[in-house]
């Protein structure tokens, strides 16, 4: 077993499962971005959490197989995972045997490593013969993980075991995770999420409190750039942000969890790798920036997809989903309220032309990339949208400079309420709320304009 502190990719979102294919170019790029580990654990793959007593299938083993051997050829340890925890019963000897089984199905096709996990699954002892072997469901969990290592180690079976326990995030030091940590054997790792299940920081000393009352590091399970479940509707395109340089000194390895959008998440994907090459000088806005310009070939494309990307940045890790966007809107209200609407005009013109035209490329039916516009053109719909109401915006400003005009005020108010609820009604994350806060702020300074000219 090698004693190395992995840096790779996790396929563990909920959602279709990549293909074969995407299996194989993610493994690719993990060598050619000199990270280490892939580990093909699909949450709604039917043989992967449903039917996990069964034996791996010649099919399933054939194509798990196929990428072990692919890793094998660039330098990237591939794995999977048994996942038996939903209809679990931890007492029972023939589960124990069947994961056995699966087991020795993986380690004859030469896998190195192997999750066991725990994640998502009851909280409590679901049945009688558990319940009257053990006292708590930390005590099962321990006696499974535990006696299923112990006989894989006795049957000659050396793939490294990585458990992800039932609670896997929060301060570190609870009850659950302080009593199954210090109860795991001393060989297998410990996967942590952090202080959320999507954490927006990561750091040497929040690890620190994990190792005190678990002795065991931190194994990085980071639920980014996936958006799966509540999420589905943001883009996590942006860059990997809030993780410490110091916490590589203290955990045992590191895996990101993608999105179901595969090539989407190449993009972030490739920041992450970018960070563990020099994690001192990563810069987050560099690393996307050299992302995206490896990914586009043509100019014109990689110009349009840098100004839409840099609008689709809603995540836990990013504070502000569009930031370039944000300062042109906030400008341009300061300088309507302050009476310069034709200034205020020319930048809401300037940036509903601009998203116009990148909407162009971006839906055009020569885009070069189809895999990837498949995958964001919801986004993109929804950010042409938005660049429609701001251009409604300016002519607005345009017809209208001072708001003294009460039709053409009443007119606005109906129209940007139109405009709102059209926005509002497409759930697809884009400006994150800066735009439909600003029209509701405008909507009500016009209906105040018109009071205060009728009194």
């Amino acid at each position: 077993m090698k004693n190395v502190i992995r840096r790779g990719v996790i396929e563990g979102f909920y959602g279709h499962p990549w293909s074969p294919r995407q299996r194989e170019r993610m493994i690719d790029l993990l060598a050619q971005w000199k990270l280490d580990t892939f580990l093909c654990s699909p949450k709604d793959q039917p043989n992967h959490r449903i039917y996990w007593q069964e034996p791996f299938s010649e099919l399933a083993l054939a194509q798990i197989k196929s990428l072990v051997d692919r890793g094998k050829g660039v330098g990237v340890d591939v794995g999977t995972s048994l996942s038996p925890g939903l209809t679990l019963e931890y007492s029972n000897p023939q589960h124990l045997d069947s994961q056995m089984h699966r087991l020795s199905q993986l380690n004859s096709i030469g896998c190195s490593l192997v999750g066991i996990f725990l994640d998502d699954i009851p909280g409590d002892l679901q049945t009688d013969g558990d319940k009257k072997m053990f006292s708590t469901i930390i005590d099962a969990q321990l006696y499974f993980t535990n006696t299923l290592y112990e006989r894989a180690r006795s049957q000659g079976i050396t793939m490294e075991f990585i458990v992800c326990p039932t609670q896997y995030c929060g301060i570190g030091n609870e009850e659950y995770i302080s009593t199954f940590g210090t109860g795991l054997n001393a060989d297998l790792k410990l996967m942590w999420t952090g202080r959320q299940i999507c954490s927006p920081t990561l750091t040497y000393a929040d690890a620190a409190i994990l190792v005190r009352s678990t002795d065991h590091k931190p194994f990085y399970w980071d639920n980014y750039p996936v958006n799966d479940v509540a999420m589905t509707y943001q883009l996590h395109i942006g860059p990997l942000r809030g993780r410490e340089p110091a916490m590589i000194e203290n955990m045992s390895g590191y895996l990101a969890n993608p999105m179901e959008l595969f090539e989407s998440s190449l993009i972030p994907l490739r920041t992450l790798a970018l960070f563990f090459v020099d994690p001192h000088s990563y810069d987050p806005d560099k690393a996307w920036d050299i992302a995206v310009s490896e990914i586009f070939a043509v100019q014109s494309e990689r110009d349009a997809f840098h100004h839409f990307g840099r609008t689709v940045q809603d995540s836990c890790l990013n504070g502000d989903a569009s930031p370039d966007v944000s300062i042109v809107l906030s400008r341009s209200a300061f300088l309507w309220r302050t009476r310069d609407s034709t200034s205020a005009c020319a930048l809401l013109k300037e940036l509903s032309t601009e998203i116009a035209m990148n909407s162009q490329t971006l839906l055009s039916p020569n885009f070069t990339l189809k895999a990837l516009q498949s995958e964001i053109h919801p986004w993109v719909v929804k950010y042409e949208m938005g660049g429609r109401a701001i251009a409604y915006l300016a002519q607005m400003l345009a017809e209208n400079p001072n708001f003294g005009d009460i039709a053409r005020n009443e007119e606005s108010v109906e129209r940007l309420t139109q405009i709102l609820h059209e926005l509002h009604s497409n759930r697809y994350r884009v400006f994150g709320d800066h735009l439909e806060m600003m029209i509701r702020d405008l909507i009500d300074e016009l209906k105040w304009a018109v009071d205060r000219i009728k009194k």
